[in-house]
C-alpha cells in the first residue's frame, strides 16, 4: 500500500497531525537508535513496536518500516561517499604538500595509499608454497629456480629440464 494513503493520523480530533513521513522519520530514528532492528529477523519485534507506537495496522506498519530502512540506507550511502571523497581530497592534498616540500617518499606513499583506495591495482598476495615429502634433490638447477619464483609443483615434476634424467625415470 502507498504511502500517500496514510498521510494523516487516524484520529481526526488529534491537535496535532502526524504525517506518514513524520512517522516514517520517527522509524528511522528509532532504528538508528537500536541498530539490531536493521536485520531482517527482527522485522517481527519492529513491527509489533511500530502497532503500539502508531496504533496502525500490520500492513501500514510494514510500509512504514520499509520507507524507514530505505531512508537508512540512502543516508548511510551519501555518508559513505562523501568519507570517500574526503579521502581522496585528504590525499591529494598531502601529495601535493609533500612535493612542494620535495619529500618525494612521502608523495610516493600518498600516490600508492590514493590509488589502492581508488582500487587502481589489483592486490597480488605471495603464494606460499608447501612441499611434503619431496627431495629437493630431484630437481635440476632450473627446476629450483622454478620453484623458486612460485611456479606450481606439479608443473616443474612434469617439465624435462627441472627434473633430473634418473629420477624421472623411475
Amino acid at each position: 500500500m502507498p504511502l500517500a494513503r496514510h498521510i494523516t493520523a487516524e484520529k481526526p480530533e488529534d491537535k496535532i497531525i502526524e504525517t506518514g513521513w513524520a512517522r516514517v522519520h520517527n522509524i528511522v530514528v528509532f532504528i538508528l537508535e537500536n541498530d539490531q532492528f536493521l536485520k531482517p529477523k527482527l522485522n517481527s519485534e519492529l513491527i509489533t513496536e511500530i502497532i503500539k507506537r502508531f496504533g496502525v495496522d500490520d500492513e501500514t506498519a510494514l510500509t512504514y518500516i520499509s520507507e524507514a530502512k530505505r531512508e537508512v540506507r540512502r543516508v548511510a550511502k551519501l555518508k559513505k561517499d562523501k568519507a570517500f571523497a574526503k579521502a581522496i581530497r585528504d590525499r591529494e592534498f598531502i601529495i601535493a604538500k609533500a612535493k612542494a616540500d620535495e619529500d618525494y617518499k612521502l608523495a610516493l606513499d600518498a600516490i600508492k595509499d590514493r590509488d589502492k583506495l581508488l582500487s587502481l591495482y589489483d592486490e597480488v598476495k605471495p603464494q606460499e608454497i608447501t612441499v611434503k615429502n619431496i627431495d629437493m634433490n630431484r630437481f635440476t638447477e632450473f627446476g629450483l629456480e622454478r620453484i623458486k619464483h612460485g611456479d606450481k609443483i606439479e608443473e616443474i615434476l612434469l617439465d624435462p629440464k627441472s627434473v633430473k634424467q634418473e629420477q624421472r625415470d623411475l
